[in-house]
C-alpha cells in the first residue's frame, strides 16, 4: 500500500512539473515569434511601433488547439501609406506566419475574428481622428507543448 502511494505521488509530481514547464515553454515560443515579428516590421518599413500585444492558447474555434497571436499598433501619416502596409504584410510577414494582415484600429480593444476567446487591448490612447492600424500575425507551431492547459 505504501508503495502505491509513492508511485501515485511521483506520477502526480511529474505531471504537475510538465504542466508548469509547458506554460513557460509556450510563452517563450510566443515571445520569440513576436520579437521576430517586430524586427521584420522595423527592418522592412519606416513604421513606428506605438504599442504591442501578444497572446497564445485556444484563441478561436472549438476543440483543442494552440494559436499564437501577436499585434502591433502603428500610426500612418497619410492614407497612401496603406499600400506600403499591404506590401509589408503580403511580401514579408506572410512568408513567416500562417496569417499576417492589418486593419484600421479605432479604439484600444483589438477586434478581429481571429481572436474570439480572449480580450486584447492596447495601452496606447487610440483616437479616431488619426490613422491607427493594427498589424497582426496568427500562427501555430510544431514545437507547442500540449501539456499547457491554455490550449484546451
Amino acid at each position: 500500500m505504501k508503495r502505491q502511494k509513492w508511485i501515485i505521488l511521483i506520477i502526480a509530481a511529474v505531471l504537475l512539473t510538465s504542466v508548469l514547464t509547458g506554460c513557460s515553454w509556450n510563452q517563450n515560443l510566443l515571445n520569440g515569434m513576436h520579437s521576430k515579428f517586430e524586427r521584420l516590421i522595423r527592418q522592412n518599413s519606416d513604421f513606428k511601433i506605438l504599442d504591442s500585444v501578444k497572446e497564445y492558447g485556444k484563441l478561436n474555434g472549438n476543440g483543442n488547439g494552440f494559436d499564437y497571436f501577436g499585434a502591433v499598433l502603428i500610426e500612418l501619416d497619410s492614407p497612401e501609406q496603406e499600400s506600403e502596409l499591404k506590401t509589408l504584410c503580403e511580401s514579408v510577414l506572410g512568408q513567416h506566419y500562417f496569417i499576417a494582415d492589418y486593419f484600421r484600429q479605432t479604439g484600444q480593444l483589438i477586434e478581429t475574428r481571429h481572436v474570439q476567446h480572449a480580450r486584447l487591448e492596447y495601452k496606447y490612447n487610440v483616437t479616431e481622428d488619426k490613422l491607427f492600424y493594427t498589424i497582426f500575425f496568427l500562427t501555430n507551431s510544431k514545437f507547442t507543448n500540449w501539456l499547457d492547459v491554455k490550449g484546451h
